[in-house]
């Protein structure tokens, strides 16, 4: 058994429930436009560099379990302020988004996946010191560009195409990851923890166990998909990952919330 039972753990972070009903067809609309982004760290810096015209989308895509793919334009948000914009997409990442999601789709079935040229989200330097920071012109918060970002509450994982598609289908693998732990038991979380050494990259986000967790499990799930040979199954952790990557784990979850649902 790789999950809590019942429908949450007592400390509340169990609330999965199936696909985002915020995104639901017919809902509410979510997806707003934003105030425009001004780049303006990248103008300073880089004034005689701009993106290849030929690159540059504001397409956003939007993947509903069950449903057809959603096409609308950027900019748009997303929540929890973070924002869709358009920007430069490079063609090998069109070309991979449909695996993305369908890893994401795998691993975490419930799930709601919306994919934007550029994804950017507001931060404090402790937390990126190592990233590009982005300002609003009608705003002094700080926004950040990232890979991805996942939703939990929600059940929704928002993924950014301005890299190259090794990234995008890592990114797939740690956002959903994020996605799954929601679901997982204390102790499972704890036998992985009990197999990391302690380290520091400088920054307290980086270094929280929640995001070395997921970090793990897409490095993990890489080798594989670089076609690396070797065990699967050589210690617990490895059990507890191939379990996540096959899609076992959300199975399982399906069919305890099924049990729930006759029991009632």
């Amino acid at each position: 058994m790789y999950l809590t039972g019942g429908t949450g753990r007592s400390d509340g972070c169990l609330r999965v429930k199936g696909p985002c009903p915020r995104y639901a067809a017919g809902r509410a609309k979510p997806l707003t436009r934003p105030p425009p982004f001004a780049f303006r760290s990248v103008r300073l810096r880089y004034p005689n560099f701009v993106p290849n015209p030929s690159l540059l989308s504001d397409e956003v895509r939007i993947f509903r379990p069950g449903e057809p793919v959603q096409v609308v334009r950027a900019p748009m948000s997303i929540g929890a302020e973070t924002y869709g914009l358009p920007g430069p997409v490079p063609t090998d990442a069109w070309h991979v988004l449909d695996h993305a999601v369908s890893v994401i789709h795998r691993v975490t079935p419930w799930a709601t996946v919306i994919a934007a040229p550029t994804l950017v989200a507001e931060a404090t330097y402790d937390d990126y010191p190592c990233r590009e920071f982005l300002r609003r012109r009608d705003s002094e918060k700080n926004y950040v560009k990232l890979g991805g970002r996942s939703f939990g509450n929600e059940g929704l994982i928002a993924l950014s195409l301005y890299s190259w598609s090794g990234y995008l289908i890592s990114t797939a693998y740690h956002e959903a990851w994020h996605q799954l732990e929601r679901i997982l038991d204390k102790k499972i979380l704890d036998e992985i923890d009990g197999h990391l050494i302690p380290l520091s990259w400088g920054s307290a986000y980086m270094d929280s166990m929640v995001e070395r967790r997921a970090r793990c499990f897409e490095t993990w799930a890489m080798r594989f998909e670089e076609g690396m040979p070797g065990l699967r199954l050589s210690s617990q952790v490895d059990a507890i990952f191939d379990a996540a990557a096959t899609g076992e784990i959300a199975k399982e979850w399906y069919k305890m919330q099924q049990k729930a649902a006759r029991g009632r």
